[in-house]
Parts: structure tokens; sequence; C-alpha cells
């Protein structure tokens, strides 16, 4: 359990907690209550990592996937659940009218909700997000980069909200992608 949850004895006894109320009284917690329900938290995590992206909170982001990373998350696997999330933001983004729960990969009713979140993002930015993932994906599996903070930078940069005009020089302005 402290593979998956971390070592951090708050966290430990409140997913203790979370066990013994999902197991019943009196019964033994063994290994498969663990993998069935530590699990789920980890899903969860994830989801609350995409809600952050989405509402581009940086500190939240970064918050929840240290959380992922300290609980045994490997940074390919995260890498691919970030890619899949920027890509349904880019679906949605493009979708004419609401787009079909079954295409994004995800229950019908966040799809509201991932609607106007990909409504923060142009486009342009979605794809340059995934070229991004990709090219960190490729350096941490050659050993040019250390993925987790490579995937914390990216995190903040993404998520960093941006005025809608930054200047760049007296008398001179433009507007940002995202």
């Amino acid at each position: 359990m402290v593979e998956l949850v971390g070592g951090d004895l708050l966290r430990l006894r409140s997913t203790l907690e979370k066990l013994s109320i999902a197991v019943g009284p009196r019964a033994t917690i063994g290994e498969e209550a663990v993998a069935e329900h530590v699990a789920s938290t980890r899903e969860h995590a994830v989801w609350e990592l995409q809600d952050a992206i989405s509402a581009k909170q940086p500190l939240a982001a970064v918050r929840v996937f240290r959380r992922l990373v300290d609980e045994g998350g490997e940074a390919p696997a995260l890498v691919g659940a970030l890619v899949a999330h920027v890509r349904r933001l880019l679906l949605a983004r493009e979708a004419q009218g609401t787009p079909n729960p079954a295409l994004l990969g995800m229950p019908a009713f966040r799809v509201d909700k991932l609607v106007a979140a990909a409504r923060r993002f142009t486009p342009a930015r979605l794809r340059a997000a995934i070229d991004e993932l990709a090219n960190i994906d490729v350096a941490s599996k050659t050993g040019e980069t250390e993925p987790v903070a490579a995937l914390e930078e990216w995190l903040t940069a993404f998520c960093a909200t941006q005025s809608l005009v930054t200047t760049q020089h007296v008398g001179r302005s433009r507007t940002p992608l995202s």
C-alpha cells in the first residue's frame, strides 16, 4: 500500500479508513481490496490533474502531478494521460456541437466541462502541446531529460494564464496564441 499511496502517514491513515469502510467491519484488508480501492483513488487524482490543467491552474496541476509521482505514477503513463487529455481538449475545441463522449473516451457527465475548458485554448496551442509532450516522452526515454522535472515545467507553462495583450516594446503589442 505504501508503494501506491506514498509514505505520508496522514494519507496512509486516510486510505486505511477508506479501505476498512469498503471491505466492511471486522474484515481483513487484503491485496485485492488495496488494488481495487487505491487504484481508483489514483484514477481520481488523474481526473483532478486534468481539471487543474483545464482550469489553467499551474500550482494545483503541479501539486496533483507530484502526488501521482509520489504514489508511484510512472512518467510514460503520465505523459500518456496528459496527451490523451490535450487530445480530448483539441477534439472538443474543434467539434461542431457537442462531441460524442465515446469519441472522447470519457463519461458523458464530463463532456460539458471539457467543452467549456477547451475554449480556454486555441487549437494551435493544443496541437503545440501534443508535440511538446511527444518531445518530452522521447527525451525522457532516451535519457536526454529528467521526465518529472520536464513534465512539471510543461505543466507550469501550459497552464500559465496570459494576459490578452503582452507588451514587447513601447507602442507595440501582440496577442499570444493561448
